[in-house]
């Protein structure tokens, strides 16, 4: 049945998304499992149907569903470590009308290893799904500042670094003690990357020189327990950095390290499917404020639909102002928004730039602290946000306002934010029963 629910909030859609057909293996790579999963998104079926080939198997057809993931279970417990082709083709009335060769690969078991769902966008950490809620900060790392943060709700930071062989014990330091406190380090390897970012800047340095030193970086840390992910560019267009020298930094962190993913930052977008080959996270930093927040929501709807299936998708949020083009922080209000319309357009981390204590950056304790409760809401529906089950419908009919179900466990919630700074009744159209 239907109901409606009228509420008042001070809060903050489901964009959709239009494909015919799109497949990829649902996880980065496989090491434990002893099943694996095809994912296909469709826009429609008319009796549409997937079937499977690989190691000379065949896996029994599946029709569609509409407009939402469609998973196809197979085994796998019999695959050795390495690259697997899985043929794939949609069958329409007994005709082929798509096929992909899709690469699934299995890595022998690494007990840090971080694993991407790309069907839910999330990471997965310890075999459960992680979603990364964080910060930038600066280097060198002060000295209480994880243990002042994890408290807080926060399980991931990024220090911008200058990878030196003097600093090494510095960042050690600071990577031991997240590891201690059960956070997770956004590894930060722009300085030898060749990727820009805050301080990170080595021009007097080669090519040769660089690639030497980020070889030895990822050697010392890979195995590190505190290690998530590896970051490797920052604004590659707008610092213009050209296409081949991302990817040739990638290339290099992935001969070493299979088990982490590689990400990139990008103030432009729109260009980021240049680089689609020297990442494995696409991640965007808007920031709108003191102009208009809804820039946010633009973005990140865009990306995920561009790199559905393909990439997961974080949000920097502003967490800053006062300086150069920004002329002013965010409000509380504004970084509750901003934050919530990456999550509901299906950002699945979240790193705000950026967090120097202890007021530094934000000067507002009142917005900190928001940051910090949010952290606290992400944490308790993490996981609604990375389950597969297909929600119900829930439609707000209220202008300017962004609205999504998420099912887990056959439980549902709906989550809300006001695009608008004003207050207003919202009107929410739902088939919950």
């Amino acid at each position: 049945m239907k109901v409606k629910l009228v509420v008042k909030l001070l809060l903050c859609c489901l964009v959709s998304v239009s494909y015919s057909q799109k497949l990829a293996i649902r996880q980065s790579f496989y090491s434990t499992e002893s099943k694996a999963e095809i994912v296909v998104f469709s826009e429609s079926t008319d009796n549409f149907k997937v079937s499977l080939k690989y190691s000379g198997k065949n896996v029994d057809s599946r029709v569609l569903e509409k407009n939402q993931m469609n998973y196809i279970p197979f085994d796998i417990k019999s695959l050795q470590n390495g690259e697997h082709n899985i043929i794939c083709k949609v069958i329409q009335k007994e005709s082929v009308i798509k096929s992909d060769t899709l690469k699934l690969i299995k890595l022998k078991h690494r007990k840090n290893e971080v694993k991407i769902d790309l069907a839910t966008g999330s990471f997965i950490v310890e075999n459960k799904p992680f979603i990364p809620f964080g910060f930038y900060c600066y280097s060198p790392v002060q000295s209480t500042l994880p243990e002042e943060e994890v408290t807080k709700g926060f399980n991931t930071i990024s220090p911008y670094q200058k990878i030196m062989e003097d600093t090494f014990y510095e960042r050690k330091r600071y990577m031991d003690r997240c590891a201690a406190l059960g956070m997770k380090v956004h590894y930060n390897l722009l300085s030898v990357a060749g990727g820009g970012g805050v301080g990170s800047g080595r021009s007097s340095e080669d090519s040769i020189t660089k690639d030497k030193l980020l070889r030895e970086e990822v050697k010392l840390f890979k195995d590190h327990p505190a290690l998530l992910a590896w970051y490797i560019s920052d604004e590659p267009i707008g610092q213009g950095v050209p296409v081949k020298d991302v990817e040739r930094a990638y290339k290099i962190v992935k001969s070493i390290d299979k088990h982490h993913p590689v990400s990139v930052v990008f103030m432009e977008p729109s260009g980021a499917r240049r680089y689609a080959d020297a990442m494995d996270v696409v991640m965007a930093d808007p920031y709108p404020v003191p102009g208009n927040i809804n820039e946010v929501s633009h973005v990140i709807k865009n990306l995920k639909k561009e790199f559905l299936l393909e990439k997961p998708v974080w949000l920097v949020p502003q967490s800053f102002g006062g300086g150069e083009n920004w002329k002013r922080e965010p409000t509380a209000g504004e970084i509750r928004a901003m934050t919530y319309m990456g999550i509901l357009n299906g950002a699945r981390a979240i790193q705000y730039f950026i967090r120097h204590g202890l007021n530094a950056f934000p000067k507002s304790t009142i917005a900190w602290n928001e940051c910090s409760k949010i952290a606290y809401e992400i944490a308790e529906i993490t996981p609604y946000l990375t389950s597969d089950e297909t929600p119900g419908i829930a439609i707000s009919h209220t202008h300017k306002t962004l609205c999504r179900a998420y099912r887990y466990n056959n439980k549902q919630i709906i989550v809300l934010t006001n695009t608008e700074n004003k207050p207003k009744p919202v009107e929410i159209e739902t088939d919950f029963s």
